[in-house]
């Protein structure tokens, strides 16, 4: 997951362009996404609306695999999970 949000920032570097000098306009173009690609995942909104409580929360869909070795690709062992439903559960 960490490569995937690496990745994701990268592509947000990118449209940001060499203009955006600063990590408030990336923040900005991040709060602004609505169901942006995400690089080997599940698209994400920033909206700061997806889990109360916790609005730097972009992604709340999740995927569980494992990794085969050096060369062996990876296996999925879940579906998307809606990780802010699960917060909301667990909230109450």
């Amino acid at each position: 997951m960490a490569f995937r949000g690496v990745m994701d920032l990268y592509a947000l570097l990118l449209e940001a362009g060499p203009d955006a000098s600063t990590s408030q306009a990336v923040a900005e173009l991040a709060r602004g996404s609505v169901e942006r690609p995400s690089f080997w995942g599940h698209p994400y909104t920033c909206d700061g609306e997806q889990v109360p409580g916790l609005p730097a929360l972009c992604a709340p869909q999740q995927v569980l695999f494992t990794v085969r070795g050096v060369g062996g690709g990876y296996a999925p062992v879940s579906e998307w999970i809606p990780t802010d439903e699960l917060f909301a559960a667990a909230l109450g």
